[in-house]
């Protein structure tokens, strides 16, 4: 999934959609098969991308100001996302 961000623009709310929706869905079927130990991690991330493709689509194509503005609210409404993102980061390191 990390592969998945690389090169994410939150100023082009075209592009960042184009991302993060398939990241969505490949986050959905991750956590159907997700081990107890790192669903709710996994649950944070699928809701936090979410949260960013619901603001990000009422974005006109081209306002990066307010694409950015969306990202920046979406990002300090979910704070649990870096830590859950550093513990599903450990255990793809331990487990894969």
């Amino acid at each position: 999934m990390s592969t998945t961000f690389q090169g994410f623009d939150p100023t082009d709310p075209e592009a960042a959609l184009g991302q993060l929706r398939p990241a969505r869905v490949a986050l959905g079927n991750l956590l159907d098969d997700a081990p107890e130990e790192v669903r709710d991690d996994l649950q944070v991330e699928v809701d936090y991308v979410q949260a960013l493709i619901d603001a990000l689509d009422g974005v006109e194509p081209g306002d990066a100001t307010q694409a950015a503005l969306q990202v920046q609210s979406v990002t300090d409404a979910h704070p649990k996302v870096a830590d859950a993102a550093a513990t599903l980061a450990a255990f793809v390191e331990r487990e894969c």
